[in-house]
């Protein structure tokens, strides 16, 4: 049907990906196809009418899957479902788990992590993800950390040069975060751009050569990169 009518957008295919199906196709459709990769929603995507708007903590708990938000679900509720019909299933299919309460365990260590700080950090690293697929570019975003502790949470790269972001979840910003994002803005070099400190509060500025962006202002920076 795609080869006698050329038409593109005839046809939208939706779902999760399904690894068995996939598999067994024959046809790549290389040229015919087009693949958007879809991301559970952003920031800017939650704080849009009619949804209430939402605050760090709360979207910390609940993160970004639609269903949780457009049905008041308790996200405590969907993401164990979400846990036993995808991960303990998709997951065991494709690298034949045999153990699956030895798999279950190893989940809940991956997601046990008391530290506030690392989810922010999490949300943050998910939003250039997604803001980057929406736009349909690479993510081409890094971690770097040198045998000397030099850290940058993230390095973006755009077309002038490399982005360096200090993440931190505090509310208020401190000397030591700006340091901090100085640090970072030193791994890039002559490509540097002005380091960006992304936190948990809501103002945004410069100060002493660092980009300071509200975790709500981070989609309205992102778009200049």
């Amino acid at each position: 049907m795609v080869d006698e009518v050329r038409v593109p957008g005839r046809f939208v295919l939706t779902g999760s990906q399904q690894f068995g199906l996939l598999a067994g196709i024959t046809q790549s459709l290389a040229g015919r196809v087009g693949i958007a990769h879809l991301l559970p929603l952003s920031i800017a995507e939650l704080s849009a009418p009619p949804l209430p708007r939402p605050e760090l903590d709360q979207l910390l708990l609940t993160g970004g899957y639609p269903a949780i938000h457009a049905h008041g679900i308790p996200p405590g509720d969907w993401l164990a479902a979400y846990v036993a019909t995808y991960l303990e299933r998709d997951v065991r299919q494709l690298v034949n788990i045999q153990d699956l309460s030895a798999f279950q365990r190893f989940l809940r260590l991956c997601a046990l992590h008391p530290l506030r700080g690392a989810l922010f950090e999490t949300l943050i690293v998910s939003e250039v993800l997604k803001h980057r697929r929406n736009a349909g570019v690479p993510p081409d975003f890094y971690f770097w950390r040198d045998n000397n502790g030099l850290e940058a949470d993230l390095l973006l790269e755009n077309g002038t040069g490399l982005q360096p972001v200090e993440i931190k979840s505090g509310r208020t910003v401190t000397a030591d975060y700006i340091r901090a994002a100085q640090k970072a803005g030193r791994i890039p070099g002559d490509v540097g751009l002005m380091p960006w400190l992304v936190h948990g509060g809501e103002d945004s500025y410069e100060r002493s050569g660092v980009r300071v962006v509200g975790w709500r202002s981070l989609g309205d920076a992102l778009s200049g990169v």
